[in-house]
């Protein structure tokens, strides 16, 4: 799971878990965990510096990272062991 630049969902579409096709994401996950992940993302984008990396007024890298790792822990508990989620940021 991370955020970059630019990007709006955190997670890798390119998952094969089975024979049929990539991840259903919206499905497996549903409506207020997809836009919470989203607005992770867009608060980064929003906040952070791409030449630096600093993270501008009113934005906190801290508080991002720990939104980051409660988003995580919460996917981990959604999919279990069905799918790694790590955490990069």
């Amino acid at each position: 799971m991370q955020s970059d630049y630019g990007m709006n969902w955190p997670l890798s579409d390119a998952c094969w878990p089975t024979p049929w096709g990539t991840v259903n994401w919206h499905d497996l996950l549903g409506d207020e965990l997809v836009a919470e992940l989203k607005a992770w993302c867009d608060y980064f984008t929003r906040y952070s510096d791409y030449e630096t990396g600093d993270f501008l007024p009113p934005g906190s890298k801290a508080q991002w990272e720990q939104r980051g790792r409660e988003l995580a822990q919460r996917l981990h508990e959604y999919v279990g062991d069905s799918f790694n989620i790590e955490l990069l940021l």
